[in-house]
């Protein structure tokens, strides 16, 4: 019951739609700082055969990330 009561105070507290005026303000919070997403500077590939050559003519590792499913955690 207590989860509830969260969910609707909460709910009562969301802010209201995002004003046009108000959108760089917004994306300025969420946005990224420079050396935050240091993943992102890393050449992926997404072929398998690709990536397995690189990794070998440059003696470095493999680093595989799989997946099973909807992406959002529908089925």
């Amino acid at each position: 019951m207590r989860w509830m009561a969260t969910i609707l105070l909460v709910a009562a507290q969301a802010p209201g739609p995002l004003r046009p005026d108000a959108f760089d303000e917004t994306f300025a919070l969420v946005k990224a700082s420079a050396g935050e997403a240091r993943w992102d500077e890393i050449e992926w590939t997404t072929s398998l055969w690709e990536g397995r050559k690189k990794a070998a003519a440059e003696g470095k590792p493999l680093f595989i990330w799989a997946a099973n499913g909807n992406p959002i955690g529908l089925t």
